[in-house]
């Protein structure tokens, strides 16, 4: 044993070392190693965006990205740089290892061409000095099901139970429709449909232990599926089952009617409570009695970093019309600058210019807001936009805004 420090070295790894790479995320996210989950790290991450820090040998950071899509308000779609796995062992804290890895990989990925690079934040604080602003939310909903009555019934269709494997194609093919619907949604790579549906040997604890229902129109086309558990919960000999849902998601609002139907309509059931929804779910106004639905949750998901401004904001579309010009604060020197969006339902272009700008903005900020769920009139009240234009953050508001809430239904 020794308290000196080593050298550090950072570095991808080699094919033969994800197992190692895999153990120390594990420890890092405060699990025991467990080799069941060296297949799928293998399976997934490229060894060649899969970064370690050594020290004498040993893993002691982590790190990966990987390439994806993400979908931005109108349906459209951007290349996007997907981070996972980071983790630093709790004896090597303040070595400045995250900070080496990310900013490389940003780098990198803007010498790609990604327009924005995506992660899941384990904890608020981490992320916000690289950039980082949250892209979308979800929510924790409860319905009281007991004599609970909905406003009409489903459209002619219907629901089936369907097994695992029958489940990839159908569920694989709705989701992928549906996805385009949803801004800040990623793509979902066969290998990870393979382990949610539990279709290749991974760590138990993380294995789907319950039943998939899939809806479909009247014409038998799939529209919709849920996945679920169900507990055994008695009350003086009488059913109290809590019903928790581990993904709903619907290409229609007609699939959206017809799956919470089936839902909140099976016997012994007291109680439906689905986990990780978008933050606008409609299931409040789907029913007469609107206080049997509860929000009991509301919590950040996906964070977003934009790199390329010009491409990411004249990607998505726009509901309304407008010019603004926006000086950009990034303290990584990816995207500052002063930039002016045109932008309307026809079109838009966004160029950097020298002009005095609008207002003032962080890299942070602004990568919210492209997506539709935060608001620039609030970041102005709270001091966190400088407005040297009256009106311009809530026109940004207006020409930012979207019909539907961000949401990513995706862990990654």
């Amino acid at each position: 044993m020794t308290s000196e420090r080593r050298t550090l070295e950072h570095r991808q790894i080699s094919r033969n070392e994800i197992g190692a790479w895999q153990d120390a995320v594990s420890i890092g996210f405060m699990s025991l190693p467990d080799p069941a989950t060296h297949a799928f790290a293998d399976a997934i991450f490229d060894h060649r965006r899969t970064m370690a820090t050594f020290e004498a040998g040993k893993i002691v950071g982590t790190y990966v990205s990987f390439p994806t899509t993400v979908t931005l308000p109108g349906g459209t779609c951007t290349d996007a740089n997907a981070i996972s796995g980071v983790t630093v062992l709790p004896t090597h804290r303040n070595r400045g290892i995250l900070r080496h890895a990310i900013v490389k990989d940003l780098t990198d990925a803007k010498e790609r061409g990604d327009s924005v690079a995506l992660l899941l934040a384990s904890e608020f604080p981490i992320y916000g000095r690289f950039g980082f602003g949250v892209a979308n939310e979800y929510s924790t909903y409860e319905v009281d099901v007991r004599g609970i009555q909905f406003l009409q019934p489903p459209e002619t269709g219907s629901v089936e139970l369907v097994s695992t494997t029958d489940a990839f194609a159908l569920c694989k093919t709705v989701f992928d429709r549906s996805r385009l619907n949803a801004a800040g949604a990623i793509e979902r790579h066969d290998v990870v449909w393979q382990r949610i549906l539990c279709l290749i040997d991974d760590r138990a604890e993380w294995k789907f232990k319950g039943f998939i229902a899939v809806s479909c129109d009247s014409s038998g086309q799939p529209d919709g599926f849920v996945r679920y558990s169900c507990g055994d919960q008695w009350v003086n000999d009488r059913p109290q089952v809590e019903v928790v849902v581990t993904e709903l998601i619907a290409s229609t609002p007609q699939a959206h009617l017809r799956l919470w139907h089936y839902l909140c309509n099976m016997a012994w059931v007291a109680k439906v409570k689905i986990e990780e929804s978008s933050t606008d779910d409609d299931i409040r106004l789907l029913v007469v009695d609107q206080r049997m639905v509860r929000q009991s949750s509301r919590l950040d998901h996906t964070w977003a970093r934009a790199l390329d401004i010009a491409k990411l904001t004249t990607t998505r579309t726009y509901e309304t019309t407008d010019r603004v010009t926006f000086e950009l604060i990034d303290d990584l020197g990816f995207a500052n600058g002063t930039y002016t969006l045109d932008a309307s339902p026809e079109g838009s272009s966004c160029k950097r210019v020298r002009g005095k700008p609008d207002l003032t903005i962080t890299v942070n900020d602004l990568s919210s807001l492209v997506f539709g769920g935060a608001s620039a009139a609030a970041f102005k009240r709270v001091g966190r936009l400088d407005e040297r234009r009256t009106g311009t953050a809530a026109r940004l508001d207006r020409l930012f805004r979207t019909s539907r809430a961000p949401w990513n239904p995706t862990r990654f």
